[in-house]
């Protein structure tokens, strides 16, 4: 297919038209055959036909994602969980010591399909599996590095300043206090009124 015919279509045309072409995807629909170890309805585990060891295993997410990013976090935690017990089974059933998990995330990290992959590879003593290079670096380079990788500091910035809101919300607000009106005392009533003083006000304190 022409690249000018591929800019022309909608990102959903492009992805069943990947679905279509994905080896991976027709092995998960029995349209090609495969070495099945598990299914269900969101994974498939087969064994791969260029094992790394005996017993290497690649779990599938049954539905077309091309790389990590693309797939929804619980689906994520689904396929972490069967490659668990998949690295369980192996360990139990090849006797092995170890399993590593990787996945080659994009064509510079190797990764051959576009559809994403789990492996699962049994590890024995001496197999030379994975020798990573080993590249020192000074700490003003490693500070660099997490400088430009702190992605975690600003969502816990975020729920600080969310948790502070929160409880400041939660304070009860202050009641405004009513001021309570001075009593006025009130006349004695057991006090007797002499009626002779009264009029004599009027009189000019003269009787008669």
């Amino acid at each position: 297919m022409a690249s000018d015919d591929l800019q022309n279509m909608s990102s959903s045309e492009i992805l069943e038209l990947q679905k279509k072409n994905c080896i991976f995807c027709k092995i998960i629909s029995k349209e090609i055959p495969s070495n099945e170890i598990y299914s269900d309805d969101r994974v498939m585990v087969i064994l791969d036909i260029n094992p790394a060891a005996e017993g290497h295993c690649i779990i599938l997410p049954k539905q077309h994602y091309q790389i990590l990013p693309q797939i929804p976090d619980e689906l994520v935690g689904y396929l972490f969980k069967t490659a668990k017990k998949i690295s369980k089974s192996l360990l139990k059933s090849l006797a092995v010591q170890g399993t590593t998990i990787f996945v080659a995330n994009g064509g510079l990290a190797g990764q051959k399909a576009p559809h994403f992959m789990l492996h699962v590879i049994p590890r024995k003593p001496g197999d030379l599996l994975f020798r990573l290079p080993k590249n020192n670096m000074d700490e003003k380079e490693l500070d660099a590095v997490q400088g430009l990788l702190s992605l975690m500091k600003k969502p816990e910035k975020k729920q600080q300043a969310k948790e502070q809101k929160e409880k400041a919300e939660e304070k009860p607000k202050k009641k405004p206090v009513k001021k309570e009106r001075e009593a006025k005392p009130k006349p004695d009533k057991s006090a007797k009124v002499n009626i002779d003083d009264i009029a004599g006000l009027f009189l000019g304190g003269k009787n008669g």
